[in-house]
């Protein structure tokens, strides 16, 4: 080479290195540019790139390999001139599986030669270029990575440099990119419902508009794909670029918790064992899908159902959750998911609330009194504890359910004593009352009194709004 043209190439060098430092080489996410597991980066129109998404779901080990062709674009046909460089490649999050690379691995389009490679290691692989014309037009990495099994995102980043003096050439480090990222492959959906039971049958059908026999507790229940928020962004279930389907879920048990001693419940229109109609006659915890509930789980169309059984018995007030256990194809191993709460079924009626009664283990006693000013029986009063000091522990019932201490008779009283109480609940120290009754507030009077060492304070009740207030 004439001294002339040695001096024309270091100027060439030197203006490339010093006049384009708002210049854009960046990793190509064309739609005919880098590729991770056989799929563009950017498989659309659009300049942000699309990492190539795992599933959660897929079972990886320290030797998963995905395929990558991963290319760097200069900003213009000309940007890179005549001259010998140093093209780095860094990875975090995954591995490069270096027993591959070779000065093959990086094919350059548009001229230039591969002469070597530099550095080469798990993070970072490095190659001299020997550029002989200034119309290189991309430099494309091939080389499988390894994922490893912490499913930690993998990026890219890297660069261009001169070989002498190392001067960023063409706008210096590539900004990181993220090539794989990870992601549930199947989410879980169920759309809860909050039912009321009613007062005409003493609580064994639903209000829903009008009374039922069954009722919806959940609705939109099964399994979605996990898309992003463009229809080119999937989920894949392999590192060779297959999508998660429905299809790969292969079977499918609804865990219910709650309350269920008084009702059957249903998946769809089939009862948990399996035979329409039949009485339940073990709590139902347990609902297995068959085929045809299979197919709406996998594109969550089914709904839980609470139905009455064939002779009904009155309901009880709870709260619900739904957990799915699945198995799915494979090479897949089913997440674990958390209950989801499907809504509650709670007393039609209006409510009252009595603050401090204790079960008189203090030596007070403790009186609710309901008045009924009207000629009509009130034929179902509940009680519960809000707040209790001590769970009950000899009760009736639970100190988190209802306790029927009804009725309140026509023109009436009923009284609601601390020995009542404890009959329900346990010996509970103290805790606020709540009170349902099947009436209207004008047609009751209510009032809490209480004689300590002789001295009877009383108390009108509130309905949570309006507030209780000694007389």
């Amino acid at each position: 080479m004439s001294i002339k043209n040695v001096l024309m190439a270091a100027v060439a060098v030197t203006a490339l290195t010093a006049g384009v430092a708002n210049a854009a080489l960046s990793l190509d996410i064309s739609g005919t540019g880098s590729t991770v597991g056989t799929k563009y980066l950017n498989p659309t129109t659009g300049t942000t790139a699309e990492a190539y998404t795992v599933a959660n779901e897929l079972n990886l080990t320290t030797t998963s390999s995905i395929a990558a062709v991963l290319n760097f674009a200069p900003s213009s046909a000309t940007s890179i001139g005549i001259g010998n460089y140093l093209v780095t490649y860094n990875i975090s999050g995954g591995t490069f599986d270096t027993t591959l690379v070779a000065p093959g691995s990086l094919t350059l389009t548009g001229g230039g030669t591969v002469t070597s490679t530099s550095t080469v290691s798990a993070t970072s692989i490095s190659f001299i270029v020997n550029q002989a014309s200034a119309n290189l037009t991309g430099m494309s990495l091939s080389v499988p990575i390894l994922t490893g099994t912490g499913r930690t995102p993998i990026s890219i980043t890297g660069g261009v440099q001169t070989t002498g003096s190392l001067l960023p050439v063409d706008g210096g480090v590539i900004a990181p990119v993220t090539i794989v990222d990870y992601r549930d492959g199947l989410k879980f959906t169920a759309t809860k419902a909050d039912l009321v039971l009613t007062l005409l049958s003493s609580f064994k059908k639903f209000t829903v508009g009008s009374d039922l026999t069954q009722a919806n507790i959940a609705t939109a229940v099964g399994f979605t794909a996990n898309t992003g928020t463009l229809a080119s962004d999937v989920v894949y279930k392999s590192l060779g670029g297959s999508a998660f389907v429905p299809a790969d879920l292969v079977t499918a048990a609804l865990t219910i918790g709650g309350d269920l001693t008084s009702f059957n419940v249903k998946l769809g229109a089939v009862t948990n064992t399996g035979t329409q109609g039949a009485d339940v006659t073990a709590v139902p915890s347990v609902i297995t899908a068959d085929s045809t509930n299979l197919a709406a789980l996998k594109t969550a169309t089914d709904f839980i159902v609470l139905a009455q059984k064939t002779v009904p018995v009155a309901g009880n007030e709870s709260t619900y959750t739904v957990t799915p256990v699945i198995t799915l194809a494979s090479g897949l191993t089913p997440l674990t998911y958390t209950a989801k709460s499907i809504g509650s079924v709670t007393y039609e009626g209006n409510l009252l609330y009595a603050p401090w009664v204790g079960d008189g283990a203090n030596g007070s006693t403790y009186t609710i009194r309901l008045g009924n000013r009207t000629g009509t029986a009130i034929s179902s009063v509940k009680v519960s504890l809000v707040n209790p000091f001590t769970t009950g522990t000899s009760g009736t019932v639970a100190s988190t359910a209802s306790c029927e201490v009804g009725p309140l008779p026509a023109s009436g009283e009923l009284l609601i004593t601390g020995t009542k109480l404890v009959a329900c609940f346990g010996a509970f120290k103290r805790s606020d009352v709540k009170i349902l009754f099947q009436g209207d507030y004008a047609s009751v009077s209510a009032k809490l009194r209480t004689i300590t060492a002789g001295i009877t304070t009383d108390v009108p009740l509130g309905n949570g709004t309006a507030v209780a207030k000694a007389d």
